[in-house]
């Protein structure tokens, strides 16, 4: 089976995979933006969880990953709700971590586990994304998971072009099972680009104002019953759909500049192989960088 992926291109997939593939829970994610409310203030922010969770595999098989690892990748955000992570404004989750909250449970209600099975996998196992290092990572490490968004959304805003992509890829190598680059100079422009990107989108005030303001819709809308928790578990459109309707673009509201906006700290501070040392300990201006944006994560 082959995947054309709008940054990696045309790639190769072990055949036995596809009925995951085009099972109805992943079919879900096309209709699930990655970045919340940012595509209703501006329409490139229009990437998918499942763009993301296809191209999180085809990252783990670009760098060697088992096809069990590769399974793992695709299925890693399969519980998220509508809307991604402003189910976790809704719900004043500062970990952001509701889909992993639900996770198990959705599983086995949606029948992703019974098809897993029936592709020779253990589906606990496949649950548990820390079992698989090329797929998930501590920060500030590299992971599949973390790459393919750093790529994909920073090619939307125009951060990186296809060429500056092929080039971080050839800079990156699977060193037992830890991404790490091959030089200073990629680890310097990864660490320093994924900052820019935090700048743009995930710390956009505009942005965050629209997560906040949906949020604040969605958790209404479960108050007053117009919403349930099934709902959520459909797609962007359904529930936008079941809310009030609601301006994002409106910054004077009170009860959106009173509500707590919640920031995932978010970086990239790249191993470089060889040297057995990050980026941050080499280059004395990421570290700063570096430094100042932690701050900013932690003052919300």
């Amino acid at each position: 089976m082959i995947i054309n992926d709008l940054i990696y291109g045309h790639i190769e997939i072990y055949e036995r995979i596809k009925p995951l593939i085009k099972s109805k829970p992943l079919i879900r994610l096309k209709g699930i933006r990655q970045n919340g409310a940012a595509f209703l203030v501006n329409p490139i922010f229009n990437t998918t969880r499942f763009e993301h969770s296809v191209g999180v595999m085809l990252l783990i098989k670009i760098f060697g990953g088992s096809e069990e690892e590769q399974t793992a990748g695709l299925l890693h955000d399969i519980s998220h709700t509508a809307f991604s992570h402003v189910i976790d404004y809704a719900l004043q989750l500062h970990k952001q971590d509701y889909h992993e909250q639900i996770k198990a449970e959705y599983w086995k209600e949606s029948g992703i586990f019974d098809i897993i099975k029936k592709l020779g996998f253990n589906p606990h196992k496949l649950m548990k994304e820390e079992k698989f290092s090329l797929l998930e990572k501590p920060l500030p490490d590299l992971c599949a998971d973390r790459l393919d968004y750093f790529l994909r959304d920073s090619f939307a805003l125009g951060l990186l072009s296809r060429r500056d992509i092929r080039n971080i890829l050839g800079s990156i190598v699977n060193d037992n099972g830890q991404l790490k680059c091959k030089s200073a100079k990629s680890a310097s422009l990864i660490a320093m680009k994924f900052l820019e990107l935090n700048k743009k989108l995930f710390y956009s005030s505009e942005l965050e104002n629209a997560n906040v303001t949906l949020g604040l819709a969605i958790k209404k809308a479960l108050e007053c019953g117009k919403l349930s928790q099934d709902d959520l578990m459909k797609d962007d459109d359904y529930v936008l759909a079941r809310i009030d309707k609601f301006n994002l673009k409106e910054k004077k509201d009170s009860k959106v500049n009173e509500e707590k906006k919640i920031r995932k700290i978010r970086y990239l501070d790249p191993l470089i192989i060889g040297e057995n040392k990050r980026i941050s300990e080499i280059d004395r201006n990421i570290k700063e960088s570096i430094q100042k944006q932690k701050e900013a994560s932690e003052d919300y």
